[in-house]
């Protein structure tokens, strides 16, 4: 154990296996910066201009059924009946109801000190698909929610022309 050829060979064995860690964090980085955060950036949106379409609705009927009720107008939230909210500064940074995950815009470089040169796209393994990543139950689900939109949308239209 003492002798330098050893040495050698463990220290090979150590910087094989650091490079291969790096070439898996590094590849693990490009699949949550490329998929996961475009799909959870996506999903956040969507779900902030849900939960102002939601609040905005819950002020029109409170005064519907204020103005029902008592038979006068009231102004709840001013801030709603503008087109342009911006959801973010309502939030002030902290996490809101709207908001599935929040975000960190924290360098992960920064904290990684003495890692080898980061490898090519043709060396990092390649990029795992949506079935890899969420599961085999993907495209049922996505079929399944696309199914409920069009419903939703059938519905929609149906109630639209009632009114």
């Amino acid at each position: 154990m003492q002798s330098p050829e050893r040495h050698d060979h463990a220290q090979s064995c150590y910087s094989t296996t650091h490079k291969r860690a790096n070439a898996l964090l590094q590849w693990f980085d490009t699949v949550i910066n490329t998929t996961i955060m475009k799909d959870l950036n996506d999903i956040n949106a969507k779900v902030k201009g849900k939960t102002l379409e939601l609040r905005r609705e819950r002020v029109r009927l409170i005064q519907e059924k204020v103005r029902e009720l008592w038979g006068t107008d009231i102004e709840l939230d001013s801030t709603l009946r503008m087109q342009d909210v911006d959801v973010e500064q309502m939030a002030r940074g902290m996490l809101t109801d709207g908001q599935v995950v929040k975000l960190d815009g924290g360098d992960l470089e920064s904290q990684r000190a003495g890692t080898p040169p980061l490898l090519s796209e043709d060396e990092l393994a390649p990029m795992p698909s949506n079935n890899v990543i969420f599961g085999n139950m993907y495209d049922h689900y996505q079929n399944q929610l696309n199914n409920l939109a069009q419903q939703h949308r059938e519905e929609m239209n149906q109630f639209m022309k009632e009114q």
